[in-house]
């Protein structure tokens, strides 16, 4: 007997499901603390640290693979999932793109504002805690000018002219940023692939592909990122073409890995995550058919979205620990505790901090979630 499950229950199935993993991915990309502690001597990172067959593997190698690989895989499957979901069901009229509009000033642009200006406060509440310390802007939130704050909501980079990632002050909504840009920018999109698509579907998906192509080679300006541009349009045309993406992702399991290797090793990093976009949807549409799904607790997937805005805060007080030698792993053992370990503490902090917000303050949880927190 063959059952029958509801193409959209499927498609929201796979969403929801992704966006645990994805979160958990960003921890990672974070967790690489080479660079920040003496601890993680390089030298001491090429020994060996796992045997594969005829393989041997440092931890470093495995640090590059999954931080510096695998895990940036997130923020362009973010982008895809955004574009996908802002015109699923939708034909883009003028009313709709106010409705939508709308509904994102509360879910990004509401989060956005009130992250950074808590990451400001924590700054400023830091620095008089501990004297002659700074933040990693490098002046001190006390002696900040207006240009200053608003730079701290934007990039930076920009403040005192340090250089470094164009991020707001809490780095890693610097992807909401983007992301509000793009909306704003929806009828252009929406318009341009409805375009293409008149001629022949296809087309719109080959000149897709050629965009992410040349976004490994595009300068990044912040608000106009040429990847986040590609991803959250091939995430918009099967939004906008009413195209099941699961039915169609799902043969090609061996062809996004195969694909996704051979874009690695031509350092076409953009089609590489496109290719695993395509392998992951796949891998998790064929598993929730299968019946073998079980839905991931709703502690963890009701606090992503606050991990995702929080952790970098958290995130600090780790890489003080470091700093001050109060955190000194010697060896590899020690070191892939810390490295397997950050991400996991991250996350379950942020949840427990997210369940109590809940269960006590759940109108500033609905705030700063963007109504993401659930009841």
């Amino acid at each position: 007997m063959i059952i029958q499950m509801n193409t959209a229950s499927v498609q929201s199935q796979v969403i929801s499901f992704l966006r645990f993993p994805l979160v958990v991915f960003v921890l990672f990309i974070h967790s690489d603390f080479r660079g920040i502690s003496s601890a993680w001597n390089p030298a001491l990172l090429d020994t060996p640290f796992l045997h594969l067959a005829s393989i041997s593997l440092s931890l470093g190698n495995i640090i590059d693979f999954l931080s510096g690989s695998l895990a940036p895989l997130a923020n362009p499957f973010f982008f895809f999932i955004s574009g996908l979901l802002f015109f699923k069901g939708s034909d883009f009229s003028k009313k709709d793109y106010f409705d939508k509009l709308r509904s994102r000033t509360r879910s990004l642009l509401v989060p956005y504002v009130m992250w950074n200006a808590i990451f400001l406060v924590a700054l400023f509440v830091a620095e008089q805690l501990q004297s002659g310390w700074t933040s990693a802007i490098g002046k001190p939130i006390a002696q900040f000018g207006i240009t200053d704050f608003l730079l701290s909501f934007w990039d930076i980079s920009l403040i005192c002219n340090q250089g470094g990632i164009a991020a707001p002050l809490d780095i890693t909504m610097w992807f909401v940023r983007d992301l509000i840009i793009l909306v704003i920018l929806s009828p252009v999109i929406f318009w341009s692939l409805r375009w293409l698509s008149s001629f022949k579907k296809p087309i719109a998906i080959i000149v897709l592909c050629a965009l992410l192509l040349a976004a490994d080679h595009i300068p990044s300006v912040p608000g106009l990122n040429p990847q986040a541009f590609a991803f959250f349009g091939f995430g918009a045309y099967f939004g906008i073409n009413k195209t099941d993406f699961t039915a169609l992702f799902r043969p090609f399991l061996l062809g996004g890995l195969l694909f996704a290797i051979f874009f690695k090793q031509f350092g076409m990093y953009n089609l590489m995550y496109a290719a695993l976009i395509v392998l992951s949807i796949s891998l998790v549409t064929r598993t929730i058919q299968s019946g073998r799904y079980k839905q991931l607790p709703s502690i963890l997937t009701d606090a992503c979205f606050f991990v995702f805005a929080y952790h970098t805060l958290a995130l600090g007080i780790i890489i003080s620990l470091f700093k001050s030698g109060i955190l000194n792993p010697s060896g590899n053992v020690q070191m892939a505790i810390c490295y397997f370990f950050t991400p996991a503490v991250l996350f379950l902090v942020g949840a427990l901090f997210h369940c109590i917000l809940n269960r006590f303050f759940s109108s500033l949880l609905s705030l700063l979630t963007g109504g993401r927190s659930s009841s």
